[in-house]
């Protein structure tokens, strides 16, 4: 079991509008936060009321699928059966397998959905204009079942 150390006012505040400048708005203030790590991965804690798992991967933060009901993600991309399959494997989202989507903002995160449910948090690789009908669209960050969602979940 990874170590769990106690986070500084200050800390918290750094992490959360680094989140928030990711496209992750906190839903509510937090005032108690902690620290493990996971394999290469930082594991930030966030509770008040709402408990926030934000995953910090080299210098990319962004929350930990489980826990996105504590904040707001603007961008999203809703998939195909297939595309789906292949975005829980951890494969990058191509733009063939996306059925509608809103909000993308190159190097925000986006919500990957199926059928209405979030199944992954990516980061869009293009503006919402430049979409077309090949390429890639989303780089896939953490998928539901992935190393990291399975161990997570037993903190």
């Amino acid at each position: 079991m990874p170590t769990i150390q106690p986070l500084s006012h200050k800390k918290m505040e750094k992490i959360l509008t680094f989140l928030t400048r990711a496209g992750a708005k906190p839903k509510t203030e937090f005032r108690r936060g902690f620290t493990t790590s996971i394999d290469e991965n930082k594991i930030y804690i966030f509770e008040d009321g709402c408990r926030l798992v934000v995953i910090q991967r080299e210098k990319l933060l962004y929350p930990f699928l489980e826990t996105i009901g504590c904040v707001d993600i603007d961008g999203w991309v809703e998939v195909d059966r297939g595309a789906a399959e292949a975005v829980l494997r951890g494969a990058d989202l191509m733009a063939p397998g996306i059925t509608s989507h809103d909000n993308l903002v190159k190097d925000k995160l986006v919500l990957i959905r199926f059928q209405g449910t979030p199944i992954a948090i990516g980061l869009a690789l293009l503006n919402q204009s430049d979409i077309g009908e090949k390429g890639k669209i989303v780089k896939n960050l953490h998928y539901k079942g992935d190393k990291l969602w399975r161990t997570v979940r037993s903190l």
